[in-house]
């Protein structure tokens, strides 16, 4: 599986990774996506418990179309919950931009292999594999 990181997002990883560095207090943010065919997890800061931020990977499937929701470009998506992984934050500290990108990318490449198969919201089940070596798809 290829993974695309949109070069304009390096930049938030950048100031993120450095945050957490620098033992600055994390706050909730949309890092980045990562994107592989019709896939695409976004990378979220969120607080998972008080004053515990976690980065969490969640999956968007472009194509499924479920009424979840519909991309500026028209094509519809869905949220593949029961998809994904969920980090301490600091798993990150000392790492740089290459070394999270190949971090992450191994994972979320693990994530699916491993996994094969996610469900839309209708229960529906869907071969991610097929999905992710689609052409790319920037919806």
């Amino acid at each position: 599986m290829d993974w695309y990181w949109e070069k304009g997002q390096e930049k938030n990883i950048i100031e993120w990774l450095h945050s957490l560095n620098t033992m600055s207090e994390p706050a909730e943010d949309c890092l980045c996506n990562v994107r592989s065919g019709e896939l695409c997890f976004d990378l979220i800061v969120r607080e998972d418990e008080p004053g515990e931020y976690k980065l969490f990977t969640d999956l968007y499937v472009s194509g499924i179309d479920t009424g979840y929701g519909q991309s500026e470009t028209g094509k519809p998506y869905d949220f593949f919950g029961d998809i994904g992984y969920t980090f301490d934050i600091h798993d990150f500290r000392g790492m740089n931009l290459d070394q999270f990108k190949t971090f992450i990318s191994e994972k979320l490449t693990s994530e699916i292999l491993s996994k094969k198969t996610g469900a839309d919201f209708w229960g529906k089940e869907h071969d991610l594999i097929e999905k992710a070596v689609k052409p790319l798809i920037i919806w």
